[in-house]
């Protein structure tokens, strides 16, 4: 398993430029993309004519609302555009370095914008070489894993026809539509496998199975271990003493802050559609509330419910385990589409040249 660090932006990045102010009576048609704020279509709001500023990829971009894409093809920009580079990257790593700022459209919006001035307190996980410790610094950055992580998933996309994606007609209305949902007790739902046990540092010897302990960073995944106390094998989830929820489909041991659940023939996708729902226990459970065993009897979770079920009188057997299934399918497609769409937006800039 990888180790993710957190690193600043500024402290990885450059800064090429904000985009200008062009204004619908300054554009002429023309063959290069303008780049605007938005997700569809990676921003590209028109090709025009030889404008202001012209940048040339490879290079990221951040807009307003904290959308990132990686571009390597020349574009003009608008002033809701902020460009970022670092000499000796490839598209490759870019796209990697995007996917890892996802979490930039949950936190701006059009009531607080991604500005220049939100460049110093934006941070992003990477993944850094092996061996790096608790002191590290942007040197230990795994660029070379960034680069192969993604020529793998391209290879997967092209072995698996995935790279001529598309989301069908049903999992376009799945995503759309809002489901009934009822509200059960975890305990009523899932088995408590067993608690994780105290291992302490001289306990542990550097080897290949995960150890679990509490904490978000990296799913809770301290380090690598040999053979030690009990082992859980996936798919399970896991709750520890704050509250954070992980879906876990592999071997792994785990400290006496974890609690690990399972309900026989569930799927990690079903899994990862439960822990999502169980998002809530973060703002519940901390240092001074800590969740432990005598907590999973007052824990519940909301989780939809099979089409046509009276929402007054369920059971446990209405649960449309179904839906979770399909739901994260289609989502994981939609992640996997943003490669595609990468592809896409770079043959119709190519095709917009040539013409």
């Amino acid at each position: 398993m990888v180790i993710f660090k957190k690193f600043k932006v500024e402290e990885l990045f450059e800064v090429v430029g904000k985009g200008t102010r062009i204004t619908k009576q300054n554009r002429e048609i023309g063959n290069v993309p303008l780049v605007t704020a938005g997700k569809e279509n990676q921003g590209i709001a028109e090709y025009i004519k030889e404008n202001k500023e012209l940048f040339r990829g490879p290079v990221f971009t951040i807009d307003m609302f904290g959308n990132s894409f990686a571009r390597d093809y020349e574009f003009y920009a608008d002033d809701n555009i902020i460009v970022f580079k670092k000499d000796g990257l490839s598209i490759n790593q870019y796209l990697y370095v995007v996917s890892a700022l996802g979490h930039l459209t949950h936190v701006y919006g059009y009531g607080n914008q991604f500005r220049l001035n939100s460049i110093d307190s934006t941070c992003v996980h990477l993944p850094v070489k092996p061996g790096t410790g608790s002191m590290y610094s942007r040197n230990d950055v795994d660029w070379e894993y960034m680069e192969s992580h993604i020529r793998e998933l391209e290879a997967y996309l092209q072995e698996t026809g995935l790279d001529n994606y598309k989301l069908t007609d049903s999992e376009r209305s799945l995503l759309s539509c809002k489901p009934i949902f009822g509200k059960f007790k975890v305990e009523e739902l899932f088995k408590v496998v067993g608690r994780g046990t105290r291992i302490t540092k001289q306990n542990r010897r550097i080897g290949n199975v995960p150890l679990v302990t509490a904490g978000k960073e990296n799913q809770g995944i301290a380090e690598y271990i040999k053979e030690n106390k009990k082992l859980f094998k996936g798919p399970v989830f896991t709750i520890d003493m704050f509250g954070n929820s992980f879906a876990r489909d592999y071997e792994f041991y785990a400290d006496d802050n974890i609690i690990v659940f399972e309900k026989d023939s569930l799927s990690i996708n079903q899994y990862l559609y439960v822990v999502s729902a169980l998002g809530h226990l973060t703002n519940v459970y901390g240092y001074g509330n800590q969740f432990r065993l005598n907590s999973v009897k007052n824990t519940h979770i909301q989780l939809p419910l099979k089409s046509g079920t009276d929402v007054n009188n369920y059971t446990k057997a209405d649960i449309d385990w179904d839906y979770m299934e399909a739901l994260i399918r289609a989502m994981e497609k939609q992640v996997i589409a943003s490669v595609v769409d990468y592809k896409d937006a770079v043959i119709a800039a190519t095709k917009k040249v040539i013409a």
